[in-house]
């Protein structure tokens, strides 16, 4: 995080950095803080306020504040995306050609469990041979989050999917490779 310096600024003169740092209007920043005038005159004030350096100070705070609270949020995101572009089906459930059995929600890491989209359950009665209920059976569902969607965005944010990428895998699917090349026009040659 930025280093940010101790401040002490009046309150009035912290209401307009809060409003300016909102809107980034110096006018009606002023105005909103409590400043009276003619436009010229708030304008005047709003300089001065802008170069004060404690002023400057609480809006470097702030700014500090807004980045580290934006980069948590991102790293946030983007870890989840890789949960649910990364999870495996056999992270929660196993399967045989007569039964697919879910591990126990206790068993699953939460990590894996975010990539849970629902579970569903559901009671259906059982019949024996005579046609009588001999009891109930409890079917389940369980649905991940769209692993293509979340790949698709992780692939944008990482540039991965850019028109670039597209034309290096291009040629790469016909053993074709792109190369710097100052003696051609467009600085590149296919080999």
């Amino acid at each position: 995080m930025a280093k940010t310096r101790s401040i002490d600024i009046s309150e009035r003169a912290r209401r307009f950095a809060d409003a300016y740092f909102l809107s980034l209007n110096p006018i009606e920043s002023a105005r909103s803080a409590g400043y009276e005038g003619s436009e010229a005159t708030l304008r005047k004030q709003s300089y001065r306020l802008l170069t004060d350096d404690r002023v400057q100070g609480h809006l470097e705070t702030r700014r500090a504040k807004l980045v580290q609270a934006t980069d948590n949020t991102l790293l946030e995101v983007i870890a989840q995306l890789k949960t649910i572009a990364f999870t495996n089906i056999k992270d929660v459930a196993s399967w045989t050609t007569d039964s697919v059995d879910f591990k126990p929600s206790s068993e699953i890491p939460s990590e894996q469990a975010q990539a849970i989209r629902r579970v569903k359950g559901r009671k259906r009665p059982v019949f024996g041979k005579d046609g009588e209920k001999v009891g109930e059976s409890l079917d389940f569902e369980l649905e991940l989050h769209n692993k293509e969607a979340a790949l698709k965005l992780l692939a944008s944010y990482y540039g991965i999917d850019s028109d670039w990428n597209s034309i290096v895998a291009g040629l790469a699917r016909f053993n074709l490779v792109l190369k710097e090349d100052s003696n051609q026009p467009s600085g590149w040659r296919v080999d």
